[in-house]
């Protein structure tokens, strides 16, 4: 585990192993999860907003396969890309 402030990143967060007796769950969410952090660029690089979205839209299906919403919540994540006009691209 990366010491100093990195420890306190996301991707840091994201990969913590889960101790909660749900072992098997906990193992495949961490495996679907450190593939996604491990698909991100390296800080500073270039990363185009095309590919910003279809990560972020990656993750929100990751999430929504292993992670319950509570009862009676009914709405979705998007990820759209707006130019500085506030069009919508999609």
């Amino acid at each position: 585990m990366p010491s100093g402030p990195q420890r306190d990143s996301l991707a840091a967060k994201l990969l913590i192993a889960r101790k909660d007796g749900a072992a098997e769950a906990a193992a495949s969410t961490d495996l679907l999860i450190q593939g996604l952090v491990e698909r991100l660029p390296k800080a500073n690089g270039a990363w185009p907003l095309d590919d910003r979205a279809k990560w972020l839209r990656t993750a929100v299906s990751i999430f929504d396969l292993v992670y319950k919403t509570d009862e009676g919540e009914h709405r979705e994540i998007g990820v759209t890309l707006a130019n500085q006009e506030s069009e919508r691209i999609a």
